[in-house]
């Protein structure tokens, strides 16, 4: 009986024991594993950049950091771990990324250091929407030419906030010389945290370009548009009578335009058209007509002859826009272009 009793208080005892022992817990100590795999290190980046973190731990993640040049710069508490990182808001320079993931006991882990360069590239675009080359120079980045329903694209090494730029067209004779009014933009753009930035060059309803084609029996010297008004303004080119359609000039439009091209043969005589009547003006952004002079046509008068409207307009010179120098030169038109 004795040795029955003491039997079961050894095995009471022992269990007792090693049952204390399975039940004290052991404290974690063990902190996560934690690596940036993307974006590699010393690897170039720009625009819009992933940065993917792998981060693991025997208890649980509890939550991600990431550091910016030792800044922090986010924190994330659920997978997958990872942050977007715009680099556009960041000058063009070298950065270091560092990870932190911490588990559910508070342990650390801390990452490898990726090290990157930022190097973001803006780009400006003009866009051409006219009937001539448009002459483009930006303050500091040089000059371009957009040819019409073409483009200039300015690429820069970083954004630089504030774009200062001057832009030109004009009607031209084969020797570069004006024809027309002269077009001009002058602007300030503010671009600040943008990647590129894109502009229309246009002109507004109050400018129209013409276009002529002369199937007459005479060549065309000179040439006039708004005749007889305030804005009348003369060119002393050659229009020839080749059925070939001209580039002529940018003008000012008004309801009662009125152009005339003399006949370089008859100095008297002359070819005329006017606005409502014998050409429409829609007075929309970037218009353009063409004006067509046939011998049958009866658009045809002397200067003695009365035919213009009575009500031209009349007012002050538009600041920016220049009338054309006349030429003291001659010449023949070439196809597409006047000539002086």
């Amino acid at each position: 009986m004795k040795t029955k009793l003491f039997v079961v208080l050894l095995i009471l005892g022992l269990f007792i024991l090693f049952g204390c022992e399975e039940q004290t817990t052991k404290p974690d100590t063990t902190p996560p594993t934690v690596q940036i795999t993307s974006p590699m290190n010393n690897s170039t980046i720009s625009g819009i950049v992933d940065i993917d973190i792998n981060a693991s731990d025997n208890k649980g993640i509890a939550k991600v950091e990431i550091y910016i040049d030792g800044v922090l710069s986010g924190e994330t508490t659920s997978a997958p771990w990872g942050f977007i990182w715009d680099t556009e808001q960041e000058d063009n320079d070298d950065y270091t990324l560092q990870a932190k993931a911490y588990d559910t006991s508070d342990n650390v882990g801390i990452s490898n250091l990726v090290n990157v360069t930022v190097e973001n590239v803006f780009v400006l675009t003009f866009n051409n929407p006219l009937f001539t080359d448009i002459e483009i120079t930006v303050s500091g980045y040089g000059t371009q030419t957009a040819e019409p329903e073409g483009s200039a694209v300015f690429n820069f090494y970083s954004n630089p906030g504030t774009i200062t730029y001057h832009a030109e067209t004009s009607g031209q004779t084969t020797s570069g010389s004006q024809v027309g009014l002269l077009i001009e933009w002058d602007y300030a753009i503010n671009v600040s945290g943008q990647s590129s930035y894109t502009l229309n060059l246009n002109i507004n309803s109050d400018y129209f370009f013409i276009y002529v084609q002369n199937n007459s029996d005479h060549d065309f010297y000179p040439f006039y548009v708004n005749y007889g008004s305030y804005y009348e303004t003369m060119d002393n080119i050659i229009i020839s009578n080749t059925g070939i359609t001209y580039r002529i000039g940018y003008y000012r439009a008004f309801t009662n335009t009125e152009v005339r091209a003399y006949l370089q043969d008859m100095p008297t005589w002359y070819y005329y058209w006017i606005q409502g009547t014998h050409f429409s003006l829609p007075f929309t952004n970037n218009q353009s007509v063409v004006l067509y002079a046939y011998s049958s046509r009866n658009n045809i008068a002397e200067d003695n002859q009365v035919h213009m409207a009575s009500d031209k307009k009349t007012g002050k010179v538009i600041p920016g826009v220049i009338s054309k120098q006349n030429s003291n030169s001659d010449g023949i038109c070439a196809y597409g272009e006047a000539k002086e």
